[in-house]
C-alpha cells in the first residue's frame, strides 16, 4: 500500500519549497492532472515543464506553503509565492491523493498576497 495523503502532501510541500523538482514528481501518477485556471497539465512530463517554468519565469521563485488539511483523499494546501514582495501571489491547492500518488492537483483562490 502506498503512502497515506497526509504523507504524501507532507513530502510534496517539502519538496516543492525546495525546488527539487524531480523528487517532487516521485509523488504524482503517472497520468496524474495539473488543472489551472488556463487549463490541465497532464502527465508528469508536462507537469515538471510547469515547474521548470516558475523558476523561468521568476527568477530565484520564493515560496511559503502549509498543509491546511486532509479529509480521505483531499488534501489541501496554501501557499503564497515571493512573500512580502510586489507582485505576491496567494492561493490554495487541492490534491486528490490516491494509493499514495497525487493524481488531480488544482489552484483556487488564486490571487494577490499584498492587496
Amino acid at each position: 500500500m502506498g503512502k497515506t495523503p497526509d504523507a504524501v502532501i507532507d513530502r510534496h510541500i517539502q519538496t516543492f519549497l525546495g525546488h527539487h523538482w524531480d523528487q517532487a514528481l516521485l509523488d504524482y501518477a503517472d497520468d496524474a492532472v495539473l488543472m489551472l485556471p488556463n487549463g490541465p497539465i497532464e502527465g508528469k512530463p508536462a507537469i515538471k515543464a510547469f515547474f521548470l517554468s516558475l523558476d523561468a519565469q521568476h527568477p530565484a521563485p520564493r515560496f511559503t506553503a502549509s498543509k491546511a488539511s486532509v479529509s480521505g483523499d483531499i488534501a489541501l494546501e496554501d501557499w503564497v509565492m515571493n512573500p512580502g514582495q510586489p507582485g505576491a501571489l496567494k492561493g490554495r491547492d487541492v490534491f486528490i491523493i490516491r494509493d499514495g500518488k497525487i493524481r488531480f492537483q488544482t489552484t483556487i483562490g488564486l490571487g494577490p498576497a499584498n492587496p
